[in-house]
């Protein structure tokens, strides 16, 4: 399976140059090497590490920039030639999506739980825009990540021989994306909870009745039960692939599913929160930031 690594940090420094209107040739004069050499580097045609990732970096003058830093991210992991490993890329950034395609590509299965939203391959547009929109993206960038999430990775949701488990805690979707948005997305999540798959896509969710008897404490994507695993972190999005890692969610995943609600069952609870959300947006109703209530 395909892991960030050379291709990534290759693509990234090819980025960060068109970024700054230069050519390889004004690249490679800058950093005091030949053209052919910084063609090599970006075309992925050898294992470069931070040295020559930093080299490209002073380059372009985009030191300071989010892409710069994925770039010496990718940089650090491929010079470590470790078998497995961790990389942390900025969520919500456009390779971290792209990579989130690519697993999703190669996978036979994807399991997703998540605590706090509506998993990537089940969000509407309205909501997808609204929680990029409150990451800072604004323009072109914001609709690449739109487009990636749910056209891309969605069109394979619908259209592949693919398998998926999404579970959702009733919490993820008690918490309001934006204004308007929330009872169409939970009804579109329904809608998926009832379609008939055959099992291929199995919709599930952990209601607020339900006694935990253990506290997941991440989102996470487990691809094959024994590929990767991607975790969702307070600076970004972990990608790890260690057997003993994946193995714990693994287990996570296991453990949800037992407690989760599927099929009729689970879309009856969909449809009492999206009719929660029809009522706060009625008419004469105060809105959530009105009263005391909420939903």
């Amino acid at each position: 399976m395909t892991t960030p690594g050379r291709r990534d940090l290759a693509e990234t420094l090819a980025q960060l140059i068109e970024q700054a209107g230069l050519s390889n040739g004004e690249v490679a004069r800058r950093a005091g090497v030949d053209v052919a050499t910084v063609g090599r580097w970006v075309e992925n045609k050898v294992k470069i590490g931070t040295k020559q990732a930093q080299q490209v970096i002073a380059a372009t003058g985009l030191a300071d920039t989010d892409l710069a830093r994925d770039a010496l991210r990718l940089a650090e992991v491929v010079q470590s030639e470790s078998a497995y490993r961790v990389v942390i890329l900025r969520s919500g950034s456009l390779l971290s999506q792209r990579r989130y395609a690519d697993y999703e590509r190669e996978a036979k299965q994807i399991s997703t739980f998540t605590l706090a939203m509506v998993p990537g391959n089940l969000q509407t547009e309205a909501y997808a825009r609204a929680v990029f929109s409150a990451g800072g993206q604004r323009g072109a960038k914001l609709e690449d990540n739109v487009r990636v999430r749910v056209r891309d990775r969605q069109d394979m949701l619908a259209n592949s021989d693919r398998h998926y488990i999404q579970i959702m805690t009733e919490g993820a979707l008690r918490r309001a994306a934006a204004p308007g948005v929330m009872a169409d997305q939970v009804e579109h999540v329904a809608r998926w909870a009832r379609a008939d798959t055959a099992g291929r896509v199995q919709v599930g969710i952990v209601p607020w009745h339900v006694e935990m008897s253990f506290f997941p404490r991440t989102n996470f994507d487990l691809y094959d039960e024994d590929k990767a695993v991607i975790i969702g972190t307070d600076f970004g999005v972990a990608f790890l692939d260690r057997p003993v890692e994946v193995a714990k969610y693994v287990d996570q995943l296991r453990r949800l599913r037992e407690l989760a609600l599927f099929g009729e069952s689970a879309a009856a609870e969909f449809d009492r929160i999206a009719a929660d959300y029809r009522r706060l947006n009625a008419p004469g109703v105060p809105s959530a930031t009105e009263g005391d209530d909420v939903v």
